[in-house]
């Protein structure tokens, strides 16, 4: 359906524009990833209001989106599994920010244990490519190392001076998005993320098994 979308949208840019045919395909693309972006963020959005959990939800979100650029990490292979993964995943840290009260001493201990652990995540793995891409020019691995270990230090510093201006539970919500963008960066991830495709491929075709 979205590509079917996408393809639909791009002939009538290509054609407005008029552009070489070849370009279509690019125009796709590109709009399937836009539009699935958008329909994921809706979807979260909607969801999170209903639940009554959107402020946490939309912290997580922009928190996870602000590092998982630089990051990289495992990506679900169809965007039917991503759409699920992405939303249950944003959804549940959401709800888990809003509900999970803590004290300012037990958050700001994980605040720190997580950039421990984030750093040196970062010297060993970021940042993780995909089977289709990956990064393997040192020079460019060592920028977006630099670059993740100031972004986390500058998030660290936000954090610091927001500490008495907002509720613990948004600053817990901040940490969570961090905690998972990282998580799907890890090897660990692209192990889970493997066997739920399975799992949901399974599903969607009623229950058949399937060779892989």
């Amino acid at each position: 359906m979205l590509k079917r979308l996408s393809d639909t949208i791009a002939i009538y840019i290509s054609k407005n524009l008029k552009s070489d045919r070849d370009k279509i395909e690019i125009y796709s693309y590109g709009l399937q990833i836009f539009l699935g972006t958008a329909f994921e963020i809706i979807f979260i959005i909607i969801t999170a209001y209903l639940l009554n959990t959107l402020k946490s939800t939309i912290v997580v979100l922009v928190s996870f989106i602000l590092f998982r650029r630089l990051l990289g990490g495992t990506h679900c292979t169809i965007y039917r599994n991503c759409f699920f993964v992405s939303g249950f995943s944003m959804l549940l840290l959401g709800f888990i920010g809003d509900q999970v009260v803590l004290s300012s001493k037990y958050l700001f201990v994980l605040l720190g244990l997580a950039y421990i652990f984030s750093v040196i995540q970062t010297i060993r793995y970021i940042p993780m490519g995909t089977e289709k891409k990956m990064i393997k020019n040192s020079n460019t691995r060592l920028k977006i190392k630099i670059q993740t270990i100031l972004l986390l230090s500058f998030w660290m510093i936000i954090i610091y001076l927001l500490k008495d201006k907002v509720s613990s539970k948004y600053i817990f919500s901040s940490l969570l998005g961090v905690i998972g963008a990282f998580f799907f960066s890890t090897p660990f991830s692209y192990k889970i993320i493997n066997h739920l495709e399975i799992y949901l491929n399974f599903l969607t075709k009623g229950g058949k098994k399937q060779n892989v």
